[in-house]
């Protein structure tokens, strides 16, 4: 036997081909596994904490500028409104006035009020000229309490404004 040829039998390691090889089909399996994956949040979780955060702002802006704030909630969105001079007029300041939530969750708003019970956030006679606000925020701190509730699928997260201008989330997950 040459030497060439000793050399060869006596090398029992992995070439780099190989090794690159291997890498190559778990980056691959590993890729596979990730896009199939369901997201580990829900599009009612993101939604809720997006709305929660601009109700926090609104009751931050009402307060540090001394106006009065209204929110008008439908089933598809939301728009912020300012009360100025005798009527409200959408509200243009540091915050989005207005929002629409995905189409993929049910909404539902209680207010906590009795008076407001059977109130419906938009009825027939309100007009772009003269909107008419299901929730204040006054600039004394005081807001109206009430309840929305972001559903999809299995998750459900309720976004809760107190009567003092906080806001609470609160997760409802059913087991999967």
């Amino acid at each position: 036997m040459n030497r060439r040829a000793r050399i060869r039998k006596n090398q029992r390691g992995v070439s780099l081909v190989e090794i690159l090889v291997v890498l190559m089909i778990a980056a691959m399996v590993a890729g596979v596994v990730v896009t199939s994956m369901p997201p580990l949040r829900s599009k009612a979780q993101d939604e809720s904490e997006r709305f929660a955060a601009r109700l926090s702002m609104a009751a931050e802006q009402a307060v540090t500028k001394g106006e009065m704030i209204g929110l008008k909630v439908a089933e598809d969105g939301y728009s912020f409104y300012r009360y100025d001079r005798g009527e409200w007029k959408a509200y243009e300041g540091d915050f989005k006035s207005a929002g629409t939530f995905s189409p993929q969750l049910a909404v539902e708003v209680t207010f906590a009020d009795p008076a407001k019970k059977n109130q419906k956030s938009e009825t027939k006679k309100d007009t772009e000229e003269s909107p008419r606000p299901g929730v204040l925020f006054a600039p004394t701190g005081e807001t109206t309490p009430f309840e929305i509730a972001f559903r999809e699928k299995r998750a459900r997260v309720d976004v809760v404004l107190d009567g003092a201008g906080g806001v609470k989330l609160v997760r409802h997950d059913e087991a999967r």
